[in-house]
């Protein structure tokens, strides 16, 4: 069964975002090539936050959460792995949630072949004595 903090993930996750931010009195927070963009209307309160995370943490987290210690635990939501780190500030609980992204969803780099390139850039100088020639 999904949990509460599903759906954020799952926009985290299509849309390729850094992270998540749930930070109290302030709505949900998603961080993409550094900008922030709320992900929901409503600010979180500190119950929201607790309730959210004690949902998905496993139980050595969660006793940590209790007792307002720092923590961190791996999450897996229902398309895709997160990183869950809730760090404790002031009383209140904040969390930052991360993609974990595995090797193969990371693009390739562009294989240029050399040769190709020093074919075209031959071309192009030819082409440019030919145009010079012909003035």
């Amino acid at each position: 069964m999904p949990s509460r903090l599903d759906p954020f993930v799952e926009v985290m996750l299509r849309e390729r975002a850094d992270q998540l931010y749930l930070l109290p009195d302030e709505p949900v927070t998603l961080v993409k090539d550094g900008k922030p963009r709320r992900v929901s209307k409503q600010p979180l309160t500190d119950k929201h936050i607790y309730a959210l995370m004690v949902e998905v943490a496993p139980p050595e987290a969660a006793d940590k959460i209790d007792h307002q210690s720092e923590t961190e635990f791996d999450y897996a939501a229902g398309n895709g792995l997160v990183r869950v780190r809730i760090v404790p500030e002031g009383g209140r609980l904040t969390a930052v949630i991360s993609a974990i992204r595995r090797a193969s969803d990371e693009l390739p780099a562009p294989v240029v072949d050399q040769a190709s390139t020093a074919d075209a850039a031959e071309v192009t100088a030819k082409r440019s004595a030919t145009a010079r020639r012909s003035r």
